[in-house]
């Protein structure tokens, strides 16, 4: 499900930077639900008028309080296979484009990854809130 909640202000970004991370945050969330009849939300708006806000919210396993910390760690995963470079490509992208990222999280209930990216002026520069 995709939603979009009123006007989101623009980003001019690295389009294969953003699609990386973005494709990373949801094979993670496709894994979480494992299959199950979970749900996976996509959410745009605007976080003020010169930010938007992108949610990657899902339904599955969650992430333990202990491991919440450390996600973003290079080399650091709770999988079986995991290489532990995914969220860690993720932040930096976020990081590279003068946004943040946030993580809540609650054992058999879901997750949701919170990313804030500031829009762009259209001389190409950050614009100013």
């Amino acid at each position: 499900i995709v939603t979009q909640q009123g006007d989101v202000p623009r980003i001019i970004a690295d389009r294969d930077s953003l699609r990386s991370a973005f494709t990373n945050l949801l094979i993670n969330s496709v894994e979480a639900i494992d299959g199950a009849s979970g749900k996976i939300e996509i959410s745009l708006s605007a976080e003020d008028a010169n930010r938007a806000r992108i949610a990657i919210i899902d339904t599955g396993k969650g992430i333990a309080p202990e491991d919440i910390a450390k996600i973003f760690e290079p080399y650091y995963s709770t999988k079986d296979t995991g290489t532990g470079l995914g969220l860690a490509i993720v932040k930096k992208a976020i990081d590279d484009h003068g946004g943040s990222i946030s993580v809540s999280s609650k054992q058999n209930s879901g997750t949701t990854f919170t990313i804030i990216l500031p829009a762009k002026a259209a001389d190409g520069g950050t614009a100013e809130g």
